[in-house]
């Protein structure tokens, strides 16, 4: 029977040198044991969707804050395709200073991702949450919202944890893209019995997990030649592809009522609950990702006005990762001048915004004709980037101290789209992104 299920990414940990000749041989080691994996999974019946490294804390190698930053992102990048490496997670910083440059390392690459992490503290800190918010949506003026896929914000102690445990030197570690979400393997469930119901959904999970784990328990003992690392387990995170089954529809088959109603967060806490319970070696958040914008039922809910941040990060904080690919509005013309008086170093052409990045996009192609979203009657002066910035900041300070009071690692990850309302249609064209509606961030 073939498997219903695809493995979402196979992740290497690698420890890169501060010493920028010799990442060739480090990427070079990663490329030819992501390529073996993926040749024995599929020799397996699995397909895989994605291959990529993560790093340790860019700050300890790839250098100092700066204007030099940028390009060394981009040849590591260039660097890394010719080795085999087609993705690429830099671990997130704390440093502050470091916030500044992060806008023009994401707007010179790709396919590389990075974090920034604010320090454990209640209340979090409110101008490191503005800061953090900033240089999403600056990320957001620079390259049209298509680069804040590769951007969160985090809350540092406990995320700091997780990744420690995630990536000592030379390991890998599984996530699994489900076919059938939960609900599907316990349809038709009454409330009283929907626990049950979810804690029997992942046997597809765990079916995928057994015949995963003896694939990469082999590749890492270094089979098919080349070098061996070490298998930490499997992400079992439930991760719905673009193809598969709503989740919405999944999980009200649990017999909980309508998804968004009463009885939602006690159903994604009995479906979290079974994926803690999957009888595999586990690692990573094995939590619920409610990313809006990858599920074909969340990007319907959202478009017809069913789902709020507010909730989204109500279920995700006790049931899940945080918040994920949520749609939201991005910055205006005046953009540029907001930034200006937050990040007064910020390198010039990191500060010129929107025009910049509305520019780049017609000469693309990209958008609908339309100017970018704006109405006769609406004004996009620096007022509206003012209340756009303080409530992004204000859900990262939320998200910062749910994780913190929870002690568990939450992220955001918003994608700020430029000149764009609540309610607007989004058109993206990431292959990875589900097309929805704006959400309202205040």
């Amino acid at each position: 029977m073939a498997p219903n299920f695809r493995i979402r990414t196979v992740t290497l940990f690698v420890k890169l040198p501060s010493d920028e000749a010799q990442w060739e041989p480090e990427l070079a080691a990663a490329g030819n044991f992501l390529a073996r994996a993926q040749t024995a999974f599929e020799a397996l019946g699995l397909e895989v969707q994605t291959l990529r490294i993560a790093t340790q804390p860019l700050d300890l190698f790839l250098g100092p804050p700066g204007p030099a930053l940028a390009g060394a992102a981009r040849r590591l990048e260039l660097l890394a395709h010719r080795c085999g490496v087609p993705m690429m997670s830099l671990g997130g910083v704390t440093g502050e200073e470091y916030l500044p440059w992060l806008p023009p390392l994401l707007a010179t690459t790709s396919t590389v991702s990075c974090s920034f992490a604010l320090p454990p503290a209640e209340p979090p800190c409110g101008a490191l949450a503005r800061r953090a918010a900033a240089a999403a949506l600056q990320i957001a003026a620079l390259t049209d919202g298509r680069r804040n896929f590769g951007f969160a914000a985090a809350e540092s102690a406990l995320t700091a944890a997780l990744l420690a445990a995630l990536a000592p030197v030379e390991a890998t570690a599984l996530a699994l893209e489900l076919g059938p979400t939960p609900a599907d393997c316990g349809a038709g469930a009454s409330a009283g019995g929907g626990a049950a119901a979810a804690t029997a959904a992942p046997a597809a999970e765990n079916q995928g997990g057994v015949v995963a784990e003896g694939g990469a328990a082999g590749l890492g003992a270094g089979a098919g030649g080349g070098r061996g690392f070490r298998y930490l387990g499997l992400d079992t995170s439930i991760a719905p592809g673009l193809d598969t089954p709503p989740m919405t529809s999944s999980f009200e088959r649990l017999g909980y009522g309508r998804f968004g109603g009463p009885g939602t967060l006690a159903a994604c806490g009995a479906a979290t609950r079974a994926l803690k319970a999957v009888p595999l070696r586990l690692t990573g958040y094995c939590g619920l990702m409610l990313a809006v914008c990858e599920d074909q039922g969340l990007a319907a809910a959202a478009a017809a006005g069913g789902l709020s941040v507010a909730q989204l990060l109500q279920w995700s904080a006790a049931c899940g990762c945080g918040l994920d690919t949520v749609p939201v509005p991005g910055p205006g013309p005046r953009w540029a001048d907001v930034y200006a008086d937050i990040e007064p170093g910020a390198p010039a052409a990191a500060a010129g915004g929107f025009g910049q990045a509305q520019g780049e996009a017609e000469s693309r192609g990209v958008g609908d004709g339309e100017d970018w979203g704006q109405s006769d009657d609406y004004d996009f002066g620096v007022e509206v980037d003012e209340v756009l910035l303080g409530a992004f900041a204000g859900v990262i300070m939320d998200t910062a101290l749910l994780a913190c009071r929870l002690r568990k690692p939450l992220a955001v990850r918003l994608l700020p789209l430029p000149g764009k309302l609540p309610g607007d249609a989004t058109r993206f064209d990431n292959p990875y992104l589900i097309n929805s509606s704006v959400m309202a961030l205040v």
